[in-house]
């Protein structure tokens, strides 16, 4: 889930995080990243990194990387490209920072004690699988996925949100390339989101800007820490429209687009184009 995100603006010349500022370039050029196809792993993304100087914006390759300590065989790209056939790390669970599902430590253990970042956001896209019906008026095998863009309402258009990550850096030992990169943490979906990701009923981890502040430069045990990541925003305080099934392609992104024939969210009637016909 989550694996398309961004981050759009255009008049604001810093980010804030509780007391503190984040100079990001004249415009928001240098935090302008409408959209961010993260199983492409090809576009950097800016992200938040607790310093000793307070936080600072860096430029990071989406999809977690982990130690070198512990997968030892991730020496060069090529390597990396293979096992991301195999593993995806663009999301990692909250249940899953410290233990893995075989309850032996997880990859993510040492980021998520030491190395806690915030992604920035005005909004990502999920998509939300529904049963439809073919012009037979039977159901179909396969179900259809419709888009969403879902965003935090009580932001203003060219404020981000925060999501809570966790970061790393990896060292390609063949061309001496050094990559930070990142995973969005995850964690149960509130109502909406549960609506729109319908399918596995997660959801980002979104945090307030006070969370996001401890979540960087607190002193947190692992309780805590887990804690933080199990946030689930208000639904009250989220929103979600259709987009076009192309909107990867669209010149905006996030523009509205209507299904004839879509159930409203938390129906679960099937997708129908064709009940609007009639037969003469």
């Amino acid at each position: 889930m989550c694996y398309f995100n961004g981050i759009k603006v255009s008049h604001t010349e810093y980010v804030r995080l509780k007391d503190l500022e984040v100079f990001v370039g004249k415009n928001g050029d240098g935090i302008n990243c409408d959209l961010n196809q993260g199983p492409l792993y090809n576009q950097p993304y800016p992200v938040l990194k607790a310093t000793d100087n307070g936080p600072e914006l860096k430029q990071m390759e989406w999809g977690y990387i982990p130690e070198e300590s512990k997968w030892p065989f991730l020496k060069t790209r090529e390597e990396v490209a293979k096992w991301r056939f195999m593993y995806t790390t663009l999301n990692a669970t909250c249940e899953g920072l410290f233990l893995n599902e075989k309850g032996k430590p997880s990859m993510y253990a040492g980021s998520a004690q030491y190395r806690r970042c915030l992604v920035p956001s005005t909004g990502y896209w999920e998509w939300r699988h529904l049963k439809q019906v073919g012009k037979s008026g039977k159901i179909l095998k396969d179900p259809i996925k419709i888009p969403y863009h879902v965003i935090i309402t009580d932001h203003q258009e060219d404020r981000p949100f925060y999501m809570a990550g966790i970061c790393g850096t990896w060292v390609d030992e063949q061309s001496g390339e050094v990559v930070e990169n990142f995973s969005i943490v995850t964690t149960a979906a509130n109502e909406l989101c549960a609506q729109v990701h319908n399918a596995k009923k997660r959801m980002p981890t979104i945090l307030n800007e006070a969370l996001g502040y401890e979540w960087m430069f607190g002193k947190l045990s692992k309780d805590d820490i887990m804690d933080i990541a199990k946030t689930q925003y208000s639904t009250d305080e989220m929103d979600a429209w259709t987009v076009s099934k192309g909107f990867q392609s669209a010149f905006n992104t996030r523009e509205k687009f209507e299904y004839a024939g879509l159930p409203p969210l938390g129906s679960d009637e099937p997708f129908n184009p064709y009940q609007s016909l009639s037969l003469f």
